[in-house]
């Protein structure tokens, strides 16, 4: 007597992951990842070989660093596999304070003194309403004239920036003395 065996094997090409945009990120940016899409499959993603409870989808918007994968069920035949692993990593955004020496409001002809407190491996560029200052570049910077001024920092490393809070200076006129 014989016995018969039915073999059923996923017929298509393995599903691989691609992503739209780097898989290389800074804090509040993301990437969309996309398996390649069969006809009648089912989709579920897993976070460093964690299932992800509802993420069903052929495609993922991922924001936070981890390795990413893929079981691929074909929905006719039962059978499935995982794709390969995809790695995404989001660097932190550097941190930035500013603290002023004196008063924000200021005379014609004075100044007031602006120093960022920041992490260490950082460039520096600071700004006058939205705009660089040529050649501001240290951890402090003279303001003279009236504007909104913030500092930019970016990582040496990770290429990473995040801007400080806004600090308003104003230049009151001098009177004339008569």
């Amino acid at each position: 007597m014989s016995a018969h065996l039915s073999v059923n094997a996923m017929t298509e090409k393995e599903t691989t992951i691609s992503s739209i945009g780097d898989t290389t990120l800074c804090s509040g940016g993301s990437v969309l990842l996309r398996a390649g899409a069969s006809p009648g499959a089912l989709y579920q993603w897993y976070k460093n070989d964690t299932i992800q409870s509802g993420l069903t989808a052929d495609s993922l918007r991922v924001a936070v660093s981890g390795f990413y994968k893929v079981r691929v069920q074909n929905s006719a035949n039962g059978c499935a596999a995982f794709t390969r692993a995809i790695s995404v990593l989001v660097h932190p955004l550097p941190s930035v304070r500013v603290d002023t020496i004196g008063s924000h409001m200021i005379c014609a002809g004075d100044s007031v003194l602006l120093v960022a407190q920041a992490n260490f491996g950082v460039s520096f560029q600071w700004e006058r309403d939205g705009v660089p200052v040529a050649g501001q570049v240290g951890t402090s910077f003279y303001a003279l004239d009236s504007g909104l001024y913030r500092v930019r920092v970016m990582s040496i490393v990770t290429g990473c920036f995040q801007y400080s809070d806004p600090i308003r200076v104003m230049v009151n006129p001098v009177p004339s003395a008569q």
